[in-house]
């Protein structure tokens, strides 16, 4: 007999259409037992100098207090009183970036908080606090002369500089700092950061 086509082919290895009756799509449930994920952060490269990389992140509760140094001890009105001075537990995650540290604050109420290489007084060292998994060094502390807050009550504006020395302590939740104070070590060597000069001309 004549050699089938192609297409004849392929159509005698197909079911019959009887065969092929596809199933309806199975109706998602309105209410699901897996949880929600987070919302999305605040944080983006944009709000970084140019070139500089974000380079990783950890959750981490955040404090800091107003240093006990020259600049600290003057204040000066708001200043002084600045809410990102005086944080008490703030649920968030830090970040590393090639130029500076930032503080993202899980509220978006709260301003991220941006410490620039040039601006602290040396790196970020582990306290031996007992916090933390990691053999009871699970905090950083970082002091620097000035910081910069960003995007207050998650709205977009002009970058506020709080030139006051302010200590932050960083408690890492779910893995050790070593890393992280490490990795910020070897990036402030390269850009020859931990001056903490700034626009001041000097440390405490």
């Amino acid at each position: 007999g004549p050699t089938p086509t192609r297409e004849e082919s392929i159509r005698a290895l197909s079911p019959p259409s009887s065969r092929r009756r596809r199933r309806p799509p199975a109706r998602r449930s309105s209410s699901s037992s897996s949880p929600s994920l987070p919302p999305p952060g605040r944080f983006t490269e944009l709000l970084l100098e140019h070139g500089e990389r974000h380079v990783g992140d950890w959750a981490a509760v955040a404090s800091s207090s107003p240093s006990g140094g020259a600049l600290g001890a003057a204040g000066n009105g708001a200043a002084a009183s600045d809410p990102t001075r005086r944080m008490s537990s703030v649920d968030g995650r830090v970040r590393l970036c090639t130029k500076s540290v930032v503080f993202e604050p899980r509220c978006a109420s709260r301003g991220i908080v941006r410490v620039a290489f040039a601006d602290m007084y040396g790196p970020p060292s582990l306290v031996a606090d007992g916090v933390g998994p990691s053999g009871g060094r699970g905090t950083v502390e970082i002091g620097a002369g000035r910081h910069a807050v960003i995007g207050e009550n998650n709205v977009v504006g002009p970058y506020r500089q709080v030139r006051e020395a302010t200590e932050f302590r960083i408690a890492f939740r779910f893995s050790g700092p070593e890393a992280m104070v490490e990795a910020c070590g070897s990036l402030m060597r390269g850009t020859g950061g931990g001056g903490g000069a700034g626009s001041f001309g000097g440390g405490l």
